[in-house]
């Protein structure tokens, strides 16, 4: 019987509007997960952001590499001796200028026209480096800037 006395006084004190001591518990609760979960997607964005980035930058090693391939022709030798060969100084110029006509803020790390069996160049291996930012967390994390990212894209020419 003692514990329905204790129940039915409980009840009448809530009716009565006597303070529950966790009454208001969800007001702390709520910005707090409300905070984590803008950090979350925070952290969501820029990791996406990042690897965006690399995926761009990867295609753009790989279309530099073809294009370096096709423009990179060394006109002069394949007249005096009929062999397709590349010229390194064309090669990089056209990786400058894939580079030039897109809007990714890349270096070239580097350009390699290698022999491929016969001592006349005819395969480029191209190096490229961006940095992705980190635009959220960095309003979190005062030290975080971004990401390096670095890419290489490979072509070789084949005679058909």
């Amino acid at each position: 019987m003692g514990d329905v006395a204790q129940r039915s006084d409980a009840v009448g004190r809530r009716l009565a509007g006597a303070a529950d001591p966790e009454q208001g518990s969800a007001l702390l609760l709520a910005p707090a997960g409300l905070l984590i979960l803008l950090v979350l997607a925070a952290l969501c964005f820029d990791l996406t952001l990042a690897f965006q980035t690399k995926r761009q930058l990867v295609e753009l090693a790989d279309a530099a590499a073809n294009d370096a391939v096709t423009f990179g022709l060394d006109e002069g030798r394949l007249r005096a001796t009929g062999a397709y060969c590349l010229s390194r100084e064309r090669a990089v110029r056209s990786v400058a200028g894939d580079l030039a006509a897109t809007d990714v803020d890349a270096e070239i790390v580097s350009v390699h026209v290698m022999p491929t069996g016969a001592s006349c160049p005819t395969e480029v291996a191209v190096t490229l480096r961006t940095t992705s930012p980190y635009p959220f967390s960095r309003a979190v994390f005062r030290d975080v800037v971004g990401t390096t990212i670095e890419a290489r894209g490979r072509a070789a020419a084949v005679l058909r």
